[in-house]
């Protein structure tokens, strides 16, 4: 493929726009996700740009002869590409690394002595700030942007430009009724587009956004690439992290939280099934969450007594991965476990988008009382529904409702199957909307 062929990606933009900063940018994100192609991408909008290719260097630290003389003397490495005399300022791609020993010290090194002319980019494979720390010799000197696997938004444009138009076009408007409470006057009752729209949501629900996977045609073929990665996964990033002797442990854990997507943690009840101690499962829960596999959402607690304080909820970040440790990748309306699947891809979608300052959580309290998803945002608060079921009318939960009578939202958003609608409670507005048409 060349380079003019890949495929865009959503983070390109506001990585050029950093470009002339002078902080280092890390691109951090899950393994495969790709990183690497954002560089040739980065280097090729350069180039277009006027910017000799000679001043643009990639060098991949997993080459490990190469990362040892980089460690071994950064400064005079990174000179050894920049000539103290050049006019024009080079850009130094450093790729995967994570793997670097002491690498916080030693971007801190590079960045203080000031190499003349010198853009740094690093990316990393798992968080650098737990393999390195670099993010404490880093303060004010480094720049970070997250890569995932395709939203659906992005997946859409892989496959088809027309219907990704639509969605912006729905997303801006359900973004804008959620967070910026612009009304809605009228919600058309029939979607000309509903029968598109499912069979891409369908193989976007069963596989998931890797790029790779993405791409590939064959439905055997996408399988096996994810069953690949997660075995590269484990044998690449876990055993440099745990070590050997912890990696059968660390599958069973996987594979059991794969199932239990979607649901509330029971620490001493996985440290049981798994036979490991309660603070190691944390510590591997931490691992997987770094690692960009999971998330684990935080209750939402204010003043009322009732509410959870303590355990979150996992979610896996990408669905064919997790379908992958499940072991099925059948169609989203034909499992028994559809409802968190989709839950869990709505989050994801969400969560790749998040605005500056914002955080998700979720909403529970001791009698049961559940809202999926809560963005907070300063002291406001967004709750959001997934409802993946027919509707044919719209339909609050008492649940949602007690959320309402107790937080008082000016908008609520339910995501729903196939539904279109609106309704008013308690003089909060709430729009439901196809899950497919918010995120991305």
């Amino acid at each position: 493929m060349s380079e003019t062929a890949y495929l865009p990606r959503n983070l390109t933009s506001q990585i050029l726009n950093w470009l002339e900063r002078p902080e280092v940018i890390a691109i951090k994100g899950p393994r495969r996700a790709g990183k690497t192609t954002l560089l040739k991408i980065i280097r090729q909008e350069l180039i277009n740009r006027g910017t000799n290719p000679d001043t643009i260097t990639t060098l991949n630290f997993e080459d490990r002869s190469l990362m040892g003389r980089f460690e071994t003397n950064p400064v005079e490495f990174v000179r050894s590409y920049v000539s103290s005399e050049a006019v024009s300022k080079h850009y130094l791609f450093l790729d995967e690394y994570q793997y670097v020993r002491e690498g916080g010290q030693k971007l801190k090194l590079i960045y203080d002595t000031h190499v003349p002319k010198l853009k740094l980019i690093i990316t990393g494979s798992s968080s650098l700030e737990l393999t390195s720390e670099v993010g404490k010799f880093m303060v004010g000197r480094m720049l970070s942007a997250y890569l995932f696997p395709f939203t659906f938004d992005e997946f859409l444009q892989a496959r088809d430009e027309r219907l990704r138009r639509v969605f912006e076009e729905k997303n801006q408007l359900l973004q804008r009724f959620l967070f910026d409470a612009v009304p809605i006057e009228e919600v058309k009752k029939e979607d000309i587009f509903l029968q598109e729209f499912a069979p891409h949501w369908g193989e976007y629900t069963a596989f998931g956004g890797y790029p790779a996977v993405v791409t590939e045609p064959q439905k055997e073929l996408k399988q096996t690439l994810l069953n690949n990665l997660s075995n590269t996964y484990i044998e690449r990033d876990i055993i440099s992290l745990l070590g050997e002797e912890s990696i059968t442990e660390f599958r069973y854990l996987t594979r059991l939280l794969a199932i239990q997507t979607g649901q509330l943690l029971n620490y001493q009840q996985l440290a049981n099934d798994t036979s490991l101690y309660y603070r190691k499962v944390k510590h591997f829960l931490s691992v997987l969450q770094e690692t960009f596999l999971i998330k684990q959402l935080l209750p939402l607690h204010g003043n009322l007594s009732t509410e959870l304080r303590r355990n979150p909820k996992i979610y896996f970040l990408d669905s064919g991965l997790r379908n992958s440790l499940v072991n099925n990748f059948a169609e989203v309306d034909d499992r028994t476990d559809k409802g968190a699947l989709v839950e869990s891809v709505a989050l994801a979608n969400v969560l790749y988008n998040l605005r500056p300052n914002a955080e998700i959580l979720y909403w529970r309290t001791s009698g049961g009382a559940e809202v999926d998803f809560i963005v907070r945002e300063g002291a406001k608060l967004f709750p959001i529904e997934v409802k993946y079921r027919t509707m044919t009318q719209p339909t609050v939960s008492r649940s949602l409702c007690s959320f309402i009578k107790a937080y008082k939202p000016q908008n609520v958003l339910v995501l729903t199957r196939d539904f279109w609608g609106k309704r008013t409670t308690n003089n909060t507005s709430i729009l439901f909307a196809p899950v497919w048409y918010f995120g991305g």
